[in-house]
């Protein structure tokens, strides 16, 4: 892009400001609508059941019994990596417990 042909915001008139401020308002809000589709499918996915057979008999495996869903699934295959060494897999293990430990903490001195 030609920079020369770039004009600061605050050298356009109150109406072309007014224009774009209005065109990014509303990309803001189509990309906010998207995100929150995207997030509500991911929710619904999550807690849905587990057809794979393979993953079901490695959650037995590792000690669950009763809640077959693709979140426990995930988790499952989290551990199970790092239980093979993959230090990724561990690290995510690590943060996810230390977020979840912080954040009770947080509740306790409040």
């Amino acid at each position: 892009m030609n920079e020369q042909n770039l004009k600061p915001l605050n050298k356009r008139t109150k109406s072309e400001q007014r224009e774009i401020a209005k065109k990014a308002g509303l990309a803001s809000g189509k990309a906010r609508k998207r995100k929150k589709y995207i997030k509500e499918n991911l929710e619904e996915l999550m807690t849905m059941d587990l057809k794979d057979i393979k993953l079901k008999s490695k959650m037995l495996d590792l000690g669950i019994e009763d809640d077959f869903s693709i979140q426990n699934a995930i988790s499952c295959s989290v551990v199970q990596q790092a239980l093979n060494g993959n230090l990724k897999a561990f690290n995510i293990i690590v943060d996810m417990l230390r977020t979840k430990l912080e954040n009770s903490e947080m509740i306790k001195n409040i």
